[in-house]
């Protein structure tokens, strides 16, 4: 949905000037009331609509048109919000958060039904709390990470495998034991590369510095060698 940088907002600021009455109330609620945060509202709430009907094992289709619908709901906030200039940092964060309950609680109701493996929904648990754990705390610092083509190829890959499910019949379900595995490697390799990309981005001087001090020490060795080697050929001389 957006490019895979990090932004700087000041939320500290922010909440203290919300707690003090000394926000502007009307850019607040346009930094959540806009079409796409509705939009992804929305399909939170229609999550555990979704998961009901997945356990009620004679409502499968429904279940699939609610999945397609949360899936297709996910794609056009995506559009209205680059198309319509109303990327905020609200629904940056919120976007990706809703995702990740997306995928979870499919994962874990499609194990329930018996479609699913146990070591799928445990793997995304494992990568999304991490996930979720790490950007709750870059957000304290007033930092948003942006979706990268990484993490949107995981995530559409997993959707995807999530949507044949609901076409499979009961004798086919082993085949998600195969199914899953390049997602949920996809998904770590994500997690990953964000955080790759972001110790790269807020630690460039550190890098710098590292390699500064490598090409001092390597010069400074060769002073030494340098100077031993004329000490050698001093004392053969006097030989």
């Amino acid at each position: 949905m957006t490019q895979p940088t990090t932004s700087r907002f000041d939320v500290p600021v922010l909440l203290e000037k919300v707690a003090t009455n000394h926000v502007d109330k009307k850019k607040l609620r346009q930094q959540w009331l806009t079409v796409p945060n509705l939009l992804t509202a929305i399909r939170l709430i229609a999550i555990p609509i979704m998961c009901r009907y997945i356990l009620n094992g004679d409502s499968n289709m429904v279940a699939f048109i609610l999945f397609l619908a949360i899936w297709v709901t996910d794609m056009l906030d995506g559009f209205i919000a680059r198309r319509f200039n109303q990327i905020t940092d609200v629904g940056k964060v919120l976007d990706p958060l809703v995702d990740k309950v997306f995928q979870f609680a499919t994962a874990v109701t499609l194990w329930l039904s018996g479609r699913l493996p146990l070591w799928v929904p445990i793997m995304l648990f494992l990568n999304q709390a991490f996930l979720v754990l790490g950007g709750a705390l870059l957000w304290k610092k007033g930092t948003v990470v942006k979706s990268a083509w990484y993490g949107k190829t995981a995530t559409v890959l997993l959707t995807a495998c999530f949507a044949v499910l609901f076409l499979l019949n009961a004798e086919q379900y082993w085949l998600a034991d195969y199914l899953f595995v390049v997602p949920v490697l996809l998904t770590f390799f994500s997690t990953f590369m964000y955080t790759r990309d972001y110790y790269s981005e807020h630690n460039p001087v550190s890098t710098e510095q590292d390699r500064l001090t490598n090409h001092e020490s390597k010069n400074r060795q060769k002073e030494v060698d340098r100077g031993k080697d004329m000490q050698e050929q001093e004392c053969t001389k006097s030989l």
